[in-house]
């Protein structure tokens, strides 16, 4: 198999090298700032060029974060809906499976990123049911691990301001709920995807299993508070730190997240690929422990240009 990845030197991205790189014969990285494509994934002239003999396309680049997509809405249109769009035809004419990386916010879209991935989702459903196209869509929980230096989830928010000495933030009542799955889980779960046919389940239709949208989560559902008070504890333990916390009242878009259900909707808790999820205590001290071993200079992030959040 040789593979393509879009945004490959993404935070999911980087985790999908490294794994495909240990366990397949080829792939290509194809990224929007650097690396082997350096080209806006929207070209689809290049695009076509670096997918070229490959078999599957992963396609991670992306505007993620509901920030930068509301900072920038016409960006965030063109990166993840037309973006898509020109990996699925390039995908059709070349006869590849497409790996789609969506967002547990295309569920019920409250702003800008949600309703792009919610398009592109759209899009892989038009693709799958007029040209018969095999695509996955992933709809991936919220990822963490180690090497989310430059990622705007709250995980890697807490820990950079940790790393900065600065308190610890969080928005709203802290009582919203969300699902955590580690970085090298999604990074499987794309691989399985990468090689394997879907799973079909009984009464299934010849093809209908290319219909499904795919959970990648935990199933299990914590607290913001109790993950940032789980942190906290872990950085003031291995370095002796005193940390502090900061509440902001504000209004928090989307709510709490729910495991989404229905008859497209497929767990993926030990059905994706042999093996456990990392538990969130073991996940959260490796990544903890990462940024604390971190050596580099504090910079801004420049996330939006990589992968999806």
């Amino acid at each position: 198999m040789k593979a393509l990845i879009t945004g490959a030197y993404g935070f999911i991205g980087s985790a999908c090298m490294d794994l495909f790189n240990a366990e397949t014969e080829e792939y290509a990285s194809y990224d929007l700032r650097g690396g082997r494509g350096n080209m806006d994934v929207t070209d689809p002239l290049t695009l076509r060029k670096e997918a070229e003999d490959c078999s599957v396309i992963v396609h991670l680049a992306a505007m993620p974060g509901v920030t930068d997509c509301r900072d920038d809405p016409d960006q965030a249109v063109d990166t993840n809906i037309m973006g898509t769009q020109r990996v699925l035809e390039v995908a059709r004419d070349l006869g590849a499976r497409v790996i789609f990386a969506s967002s547990a916010a295309a569920g019920t879209p409250a702003h800008i990123y949600g309703a792009t991935k919610a398009a592109g989702e759209a899009l892989c459903r038009a693709f799958i049911t007029e040209d018969r196209l095999d695509v996955r869509i992933l709809r991936l929980a919220n990822v963490y691990g180690p090497g989310s230096w430059e990622k705007g989830s709250c995980i890697a928010t807490w820990c950079r301001a940790l790393k900065e000495k600065r308190a610890v933030h969080i928005h709203g009542s802290g009582l919203q709920r969300r699902d955590f799955v580690h970085v090298r889980d999604v990074a499987r779960t794309i691989l399985w995807h990468s090689l394997n046919r879907a799973i079909a389940r009984p009464g299934d239709r010849d093809g209908d299993d290319h219909y499904r949208i795919y959970y990648v989560g935990t199933d299990k559902l914590v607290t913001v508070e109790d993950t940032a008070t789980r942190v906290a504890r872990l950085w003031s333990e291995k370095t002796g730190a005193a940390v502090q916390f900061h509440w902001d009242p504000v209004k928090i878009t989307g709510g709490s997240a729910t495991i989404p259900e229905g008859p497209e909707i497929t767990g993926a808790g030990g059905l994706l690929y042999t093996g456990p999820f990392i538990s969130l205590k073991e996940g959260l001290d490796e990544t903890v422990q990462w940024f604390i071993d971190l050596d580099r200079q504090v910079e801004t992030p420049n996330r939006w240009n990589s992968e999806t959040e």
